[in-house]
C-alpha cells in the first residue's frame, strides 16, 4: 500500500499538484460510500435477528439503515457538488477534477474487486471459504 501511495503521488503530482489536491478532497466520496456499503452488509447480514429483541432491532437493523441511506444521499449530495468545475482547483472536460479523480478511482476499485472475487488465488478472501491449502495446519 505504501508503494501504491507513493505511486499515486509523484503520479499526481507529475499531473498538477492542484489535481492531488482535488484528488484529496475527494476522499470524502470513499468514505461516505465504503461507510453506506458497511451499513447495508450490518442491515442484510443481521436481518434474521430483528425480531429476537429490541436491541437487536436499533442496533443492528434501524440505525446501520438509517446510517446508511444518510452516507448515500452524502455520497450523491457531494458528487454533485463536486461535478461542479469551480469547486476544487481544477476542471477536467468542464467537470469538476475532484468529481472525476473520485469517480475514477472509485470505479476502478469496483472493477478491481469484482475481478478479485474471481480470481482463484483470492476467491477465498470474498467467500469465506479456505483453499485446501490454507485450511492445513502448519507446524511452527
Amino acid at each position: 500500500m505504501g508503494a501504491a501511495a507513493v505511486v499515486y503521488y509523484v503520479a499526481m503530482s507529475f499531473l498538477s499538484e492542484n489535481l492531488l489536491a482535488d484528488s484529496i478532497s475527494a476522499i470524502s466520496l470513499f468514505i461516505a460510500f465504503y461507510y453506506a456499503l458497511t451499513g447495508f452488509a450490518c442491515f442484510w447480514y443481521f436481518r434474521g435477528t430483528f425480531r429476537e429483541s429490541a436491541r437487536n432491532l436499533w442496533f443492528r437493523g434501524i440505525l446501520p439503515l438509517l446510517g446508511a441511506l444518510i452516507l448515500t444521499a452524502a455520497f450523491f449530495i457531494s458528487a454533485v457538488q463536486m461535478w461542479d468545475p469551480a469547486y476544487g482547483d481544477t476542471q477536467i472536460f468542464g467537470v469538476g477534477g475532484a468529481f472525476v479523480s473520485g469517480v475514477v478511482l472509485l470505479a476502478l476499485g469496483v472493477v478491481l474487486a469484482v475481478v478479485c472475487r474471481f480470481l482463484p488465488s483470492t476467491r477465498e478472501y470474498f467467500t469465506g471459504k479456505p483453499t485446501a491449502a490454507a485450511a492445513t495446519p502448519t507446524s511452527a
